[in-house]
């Protein structure tokens, strides 16, 4: 987007009619102007120049359009002139009275990715309407520069001649997010259509993944007609399209046209202040309540509470059954298996694999429910609400307000939370999300809270208490937010448009489909990595047999006594003793490095839980440990080091062993020390002792 002679900018003008546009031209060119035709068309265009410092700035003023969709032909001019004109910038007119209605354009000027300046202009008439619009904040959300005027008085004018002749200020805007499922979809044609040996001669690849999801027939004939293969392009657009379709049961076309006025609404929200206006829709009326300053935190965490107390109130009884169907098969091998055969194969079968893993899918149902609460909240676009109102903190803190989005990934898993900070533009900002990821309650700690709260907790409790963990963790990720940027990764905090989609009733084919993309990878796990954990920690238990005590099939008074897995517990002992840790959880812990759902596969064979009943773990753990112990043990959990997949992936955004490592060792001095703290301070007033 750059001129052949470097002594003339060229500005396109876009706006909506009644804008005020052709007033700014006006006021501009101050009457040096002539028409002409636009190129191909017979439509008059007003061209007009004027020089400033010595520089000659060229306007083509395009046709007033409320979008760039091409359906009528001032649309079709408009965006054709945009997209095949070399323009140095173009200067969207924004009425600043109407400010949501007229951003839509602004909107989809942004998606074509070219340099941009906006202009609010009629400011009078939007303050006396009792709005007061924050450029400032405006230009850091939409990483553009924003201009205000009145150019019926001239007002604003001169500043904005300043930013057009200032080559600096010619920038592009911020990318825009739709949402994941959207992004997703945007992301795999832009990838198509890059990699395409025709198509990747063509600019602007995002743009044109949009308009071929949205079905822009133009833009579609025309891409599929420069195509190396395009019947198979145009069988991978409908898929996806369908794919939109059915998750969101509308048109393409009208989902992303919701998602571009969500956008609007966030930036809005953010920074436009409403003084004296009444509004009376709904999803309005809604807002005024669930984003209130004061009420909208709280009403977010009775939220938060609602859904865990459901997690657990309905996830108990299916997962009864799994028990009662684990508890089935495991004697079944035991009747069914041939005296001729090795005991000890029997044994690795139904105290290594079925016990292990059975411990683990038990508490499949309350992932599933969990993800499903999730999955509403997300749909129905309460959760992009929560996420605006936690944006302030976050602008507390110092942190993005795009860490957000990774954060609240992490209460499903921490890997492709640190994957989502890609998203996050400022590096310091970047790493310190990354840093404090793991303090969000994963799916895999939630398997280990699933047991733990009910051994040592009553009903009526266990979904306070999970509630109070999962603050608690938050809490933690604040104060080290806080910490990191004002000591490591300090410097100035960035804005973020937060997208506000419209309040909807989530469609049932959206929410399995998300229920179960996230479920799938717990159960995927289950069937690898704690399969593998939990054949390793078999073989600690069992090994090294002396046909005494020391055989894990000697069902003594203490059958690990001599073992593998009794010497490492033994050996951590010393320092897990101040945190009411004996050697039994200590070896347990070893294995949650690898991933903390081994935690509980581990815990099952080590108390010879043989068949996979969650309840017989728990009384055992009852019996064996005060509530005090189970207490230190869920903040230990809840803070201590991250599995060693999460270490992999932050060594891998960071670029830094050394910062994937210094999250581990410090993640577990924390933990420790809290932990510590806690049972030390417990044990003074004997409480939960």
């Amino acid at each position: 987007m750059t001129s052949a002679r470097k002594d003339v900018i060229r500005v396109a003008l876009a706006g909506n009619p009644n804008s005020g546009k052709t007033t700014v031209f006006n006021a501009l060119t101050g009457g040096r102007r002539h028409t002409g035709n636009y190129p191909g068309v017979t439509v008059e265009a007003e061209l007009g120049w004027y020089r400033y410092n010595g520089t000659r700035v060229e306007i083509t003023d395009l046709p007033g359009t409320h979008s760039l969709s091409a359906r009528s032909l001032d649309e079709k001019v408009a965006r054709d002139v945009l997209l095949n004109r070399n323009f140095d910038v173009v200067v969207c007119i924004v009425d600043a009275s109407n400010i949501e209605h007229s951003l839509y354009l602004a909107i989809q000027l942004m998606e074509l990715s070219m340099p941009m300046i906006l202009v609010l202009n009629k400011n009078d008439l939007a303050q006396a309407s009792g709005y007061a619009v924050d450029q400032r904040t405006l230009s850091r959300l939409f990483g553009i520069p924003v201009v205000t005027t009145v150019a019926t008085r001239n007002e604003g004018i001169e500043e904005l001649r300043q930013v057009i002749a200032d080559r600096m200020n010619h920038r592009r805007p911020h990318g825009i997010s739709y949402g994941e499922d959207l992004d997703r979809a945007v992301e795999r044609l832009q990838d198509r259509i890059a990699a395409d040996p025709q198509l990747n001669k063509l600019a602007l690849p995002r743009w044109l993944a949009l308009k071929l999801l949205e079905g822009d027939q133009p833009v579609t004939a025309s891409v599929l007609q420069k195509c190396t293969d395009p019947d198979s392009l145009r069988r991978e657009v409908e898929s996806l399209r369908n794919k939109i379709r059915t998750c969101f049961s509308d048109d393409p076309a009208v989902v992303f046209a919701e998602r571009r006025y969500g956008v609007i609404s966030g930036a809005c929200q953010e920074a436009v202040c409403r003084t004296a206006e009444t509004r009376h829709r709904l999803s309005d009326a809604l807002d005024t309540v669930v984003m209130h300053p004061l009420l909208g935190i709280p009403i977010f965490l009775v939220a938060a509470y609602l859904l865990f107390k459901l997690t657990f109130s309905l996830g108990q009884y299916p997962s009864s059954w799994i028990e009662d169907g684990v508890r089935f098969i495991s004697g079944l091998v035991t009747r069914l298996w041939p005296t001729q055969w090795p005991i000890l194969a029997r044994s690795l079968l139904t105290d290594g694999i079925i016990s292990g893993v059975g411990n683990v899918l038990v508490f499949l149902p309350n992932i599933v429910f969990l993800f499903l609460g999730i999955s509403i909240l997300e749909d129905s676009g309460y959760m992009a609400r929560a996420a605006f109102i936690m944006d302030r903190l976050m602008h507390k803190i110092g942190l993005h307000g795009r860490s957000f989005i990774p954060l609240l990934l992490g209460f499903g898993c921490s890997v492709p939370a640190v994957l989502a900070t890609r998203t996050i533009e400022g590096k310091k900002e970047r790493l310190t999300t990354m840093m404090i990821i793991p303090l969000m309650s994963c799916s895999a700690r939630f398997t280990v809270y699933g047991l733990i709260i009910p051994a040592f907790f009553p009903p009526r409790l266990r979904a306070p208490v999970l509630w109070t963990v999962y603050l608690i963790g938050v809490a933690i990720a604040v104060a080290g937010a806080r910490l990191l940027r004002s000591t490591l990764f300090k410097g100035e905090g960035r804005a973020f448009v937060m997208e506000l989609p419209p309040y909807r009733m989530p469609t049932l084919i959206s929410l399995l489909h998300h229920m179960w993309f996230r479920t799938w990878l717990f159960v995927r796990k289950a069937g690898t990595i704690i399969l593998l954990m939990s054949v390793v920690m078999w073989f600690l238990t069992n090994f090294p047999r002396t046909g005494k005590a020391g055989s894990a099939l000697d069902r003594t008074t203490d059958p690990l006594q001599g073992t593998y897995a009794a010497a490492i517990g033994r050996g951590l002992e010393p320092v897990l003793r101040p945190m009411g840790f004996d050697w039994r959880i200590g070896t347990a812990l070893v294995g949650a490095v690898v991933a903390k759902e081994v935690f509980i596969s581990q815990l099952a064979i080590i108390f010879a839980v043989e068949e996979g009943e969650s309840s017989v773990l728990q009384h055992r753990l009852r019996e064996s440990y005060p509530p005090l112990v189970g207490i230190t043990l869920l903040l230990f959990i809840l803070i201590s080091m991250p599995c060693i997949a999460t270490v992999a992936a932050v060594r891998a955004e960071s670029g830094s062993w050394r910062l994937a490592l210094a999250q581990l060792v410090f993640l577990t001095v924390i933990a420790w020390a809290v932990a510590a703290a806690v049972y030390q301070v417990g044990v003074l007033l004997g409480i939960g002792i």
